[in-house]
């Protein structure tokens, strides 16, 4: 793959506390994310999508690494592409339960919903709080034809409020399949990091315990 010597000496200056030895392999597929990540919002057709791709761009969104479950360079879009590509798998399963969502809302629910860690400038002082609010209401600003489902899953991907949700999975998922998708999906991903500083960290012990909530939670479908 050719690959541009600008953007892998950027991504490789940000990763001096990976191992050297692994440094090559995790910018390289740093870039291989971002593309894809902005192929797949571009694929979406929504109203607003350049304008977003292009914010996110500048912000050094791509070497962002806020939370526990991404902590290291580059590792919210390590996080992002696999919430999605496991909402993709889920989505199949709830399409075979007769659940059906929009593959198009999946990936702007996938690669969006912790798009306030990207740090865009224009948008600081909006929504103070929690960081899934602030998301929605900052992929709202962008993408004003949005669905509430789709702000809904964001606003509601995590926290307190997703124990009643599960406690009624079965009745919420038919309701909210795209929240019941991100929920599953988000926590799935977050358990591949338990305290990792790079991608290859492997499933710790509360993500064998999620991997069967998720299945009983299936189960129910």
């Amino acid at each position: 793959m050719n690959i541009n010597n600008d953007r892998l000496n950027f991504f490789l200056r940000k990763m001096k506390h990976i191992p050297a030895e692994d440094r090559q392999a995790v910018a390289q597929r740093a870039i291989e994310n971002q593309d894809r990540i902005y192929a797949l919002l571009r694929s979406t057709g929504e109203k607003g999508i350049e304008e977003l791709i292009a914010d996110i761009h500048a912000s050094n969104f791509s070497a962002t690494h806020p939370h526990r479950h991404h902590h290291y360079a580059t590792g919210l879009m390590e996080h992002l592409i696999g919430t999605y590509e496991a909402m993709a798998e889920y989505a199949a399963i709830f399409e075979e339960k007769g659940i059906h969502t929009d593959p198009k809302e999946v990936i702007l629910v996938g690669l969006l919903h912790d798009l306030c860690d990207a740090k865009l400038d224009k948008w600081d002082s909006i929504e103070h709080g929690r960081h899934a609010i602030r998301s929605a209401a900052i992929v709202q600003k962008y993408l004003p034809d949005v669905s509430e489902e789709v702000l809904g899953a964001i606003r509601g991907h995590m926290g307190i409020a997703s124990k009643a949700f599960f406690e009624d999975f079965s009745n919420q998922a038919r309701l909210h399949p795209l929240r019941a998708l991100v929920l599953l999906s988000d926590s799935q991903d977050a358990a591949r990091f338990p305290e990792s500083n790079h991608f290859e960290q492997p499933i710790g012990i509360r993500g064998l315990a999620l991997a069967a909530l998720r299945a009983a939670q299936l189960a129910t479908l």
